[in-house]
């Protein structure tokens, strides 16, 4: 994970995150595509390295979850994955709560994740699949 200023996050900051949200059912994310319902910025152009996103690729049209993009240099984006997800229970609402230590570094970077008060674990094996670039 990478992070700058447009997340409010920069090498090796220790930031803490949160919101409410509720998903609906028809919230907008064909099958084959997805949205994002919050994202962090890099300045880099390109995807932003961590998102909560709900559809498709990798999550599934009643899916949400976090997508983290992984890139291999500055310029260079490297492949996506999901590592946590959960069904969209149609109108509920999800106190989120995520934790974030910024670093372009695998072993210093992490994201911790808490839903309606409860930590969440990452530990299923990561959904890969490739962004689409237009």
């Amino acid at each position: 994970m990478s992070g700058e200023e447009r997340t409010g996050g920069n090498e090796g900051d220790d930031l803490w995150y949160r919101w409410s949200t509720p998903f609906d059912v028809n919230f907008p994310a064909p099958q084959d595509e997805f949205s994002e319902a919050s994202q962090w910025h890099a300045n880099q152009q390109g995807s932003p390295p961590v998102a909560i996103a709900v559809g498709g690729l990798g999550r599934g049209a009643d899916r949400w979850g976090i997508v983290v993009d992984k890139w291999n240099r500055p310029g260079n984006q490297g492949s996506a994955f999901t590592p946590w997800r959960a069904p969209v229970i149609d109108g509920a609402w999800n106190d989120i709560k995520v934790h974030i230590k910024w670093s372009v570094r695998d072993d210093v970077g992490f994201i911790e994740l808490w839903r309606n008060g409860a930590p969440q674990t990452f530990g299923c094996k990561p959904v890969q699949f490739t962004r689409r670039t237009s």
